[in-house]
């Protein structure tokens, strides 16, 4: 079974959970029976979420998250709402999505069935953005989605188009995700990638993936991902990476508006307040959140690097959730992780990862 941890932000258009779950509903309903979904909406009310659950008729669990409203924005926790949901998941495999994710057709069913054959830890998919690389753009800025194209596939959506909307969903011209664009390596193996993945829980169990780091606000799951790639890599336990090819796995990243609303004079000021909670950490940095400020509702998006610098800083939520890892894997963790792979026949991959390089190919 694969656990979907599907997560309704604030600032997403409310119409974009609907869209997920009427793909689901209309695309792949075979998949849905080895599918478990649980639902965390970070709004204050669940009345969407329970709305949307109620209209496609599609079993879900509900998790609201407890983070904190300031301003009328929430200081959202990824990792502390997925510590929240964990007692709750069922799966052998999970899974991260986000309410601008849309599953084409069948690919549920097939990434279901690919994973129970590859025997897979840790997998990648194939985050599609509607794009192609004509639209003009800031030099500082790498391919994004295209609204325009985007639309193609929501426009009918919305009408209740659900075969047209397919249609559009499997021949809209796409690009892979900007951050390993020029470095995309083969079909197969491979080092890890920003992505969509899939991991085994026994894994995640092993690592104690979601115990490190404390509170991570503003942390995207996906960045933290590849610190355990980094730190596996580090240690000698890292197996191949694969990643499904597109009749596998094809998740269309819809466009949707950036814009950063959590980040406040009032928010900034929730921190610095409570200095015993936030010491040493990025958020006590008052020249880092004017930085920031600009990012919010896309008044100058031309320092992306102050969101870089708030995850990656020397106290940066990432630096202190890799830290975790990698103390955790020093003092005697990383022997959990190969007493799973003896148990369930994996070790031997860790010789090939270290011998082989994977084969790199066009971007």
């Amino acid at each position: 079974m694969l656990t979907i941890l599907l997560f309704e932000d604030t600032e997403k258009p409310k119409e974009y959970l609907d869209n997920y779950f009427g793909a689901l509903a209309n695309w792949n309903k075979e998949g849905l029976k080895e599918t478990q979904i649980i639902l965390i909406t970070q709004k204050q009310k669940t009345i969407n979420a329970e709305a949307v659950v109620a209209k496609w008729g599609i079993p879900a669990t509900i998790v609201k998250s407890d983070n904190p409203f300031i301003d009328g924005h929430p200081v959202w926790d990824v990792m502390k709402d997925i510590r929240k949901a964990w007692p709750k998941v069922e799966g052998d495999w999970i899974t991260v999505n986000h309410a601008e994710f849309i599953w084409c057709r069948d690919r549920l069913k097939r990434t279901i069935e690919w994973l129970k054959q590859r025997r897979l830890y840790l997998a990648l998919g194939n985050l599609r953005r509607p794009a192609t690389d004509r639209v003009p753009r800031p030099s500082w800025r790498p391919g994004n989605c295209d609204k325009r194209i985007s639309d193609r596939v929501t426009q009918y959506m919305a009408a209740g188009n659900w075969r047209e909307a397919m249609i559009q969903a499997e021949s809209v011209p796409t690009l892979v995700w900007p951050l390993w664009r020029m470095q995309e390596y083969g079909f197969g193996p491979c080092r890890w990638s920003e992505d969509v993945f899939f991991a085994d829980r026994r894994w995640m169990d092993a690592l104690r993936m979601i115990e490190h780091g404390g509170e991570l606000p503003f942390q995207d799951i996906f960045d933290l991902m590849g610190a355990v790639a980094k730190q596996m890599i580090a240690r000698n336990i890292a197996l191949y990476i694969e990643r499904a090819e597109l009749d596998v796995n094809r998740i269309i990243h819809v466009w949707h508006p950036k814009y950063y609303k959590s980040w406040t004079p009032k928010i900034r000021d929730w921190f610095i307040r409570d200095k015993g909670r936030w010491k040493n950490t990025e958020f006590m940095k008052p020249e880092l959140w004017e930085r920031l400020f600009k990012l919010n509702g896309e008044k100058d998006t031309s320092d992306q690097y102050a969101k870089y610098d708030l995850r990656r800083g020397k106290q940066g939520t990432l630096t202190r959730y890799e830290n975790g890892l990698r103390n955790y894997l020093l003092d005697g963790g990383h022997v959990a992780v190969l007493n799973f792979y003896d148990k369930y026949g994996l070790g031997a991959r860790i010789r090939e990862y270290v011998e082989e390089d994977p084969k790199e190919i066009r971007a």
